[in-house]
């Protein structure tokens, strides 16, 4: 999210979350700044600060690149735009 003054309010709206290479500290409210029900998926070189502050969904004690070419890698293409 670029528009960091709007950071929090879509975070509170957001279905998921993913962490690459950061906390959940300070900039992000420990956590209180996601929506509820919000499922949380993190990548991090650090196994200690995978954890810190949190509990993912989906924790990956990786390199976050790697993670996120990988995920992407399985991820369905997206579809086709309609015909004009």
């Amino acid at each position: 999210l670029l528009y960091r003054h709007k950071r929090i309010a879509a975070l509170k709206q957001a279905d998921v979350v993913v962490l690459l290479g950061v906390t959940c500290d300070f900039r992000l409210k420990y956590g209180r700044a996601f929506a509820r029900d919000a499922k949380l998926v993190s990548a991090n070189f650090d196994r200690t600060l995978l954890f810190l502050n949190a509990s993912p969904h989906v924790a990956a004690h990786a390199c976050p690149a790697d993670f996120v070419v990988r995920l992407a890698a399985r991820m369905p293409p997206p579809p086709s735009p309609p015909h004009a």
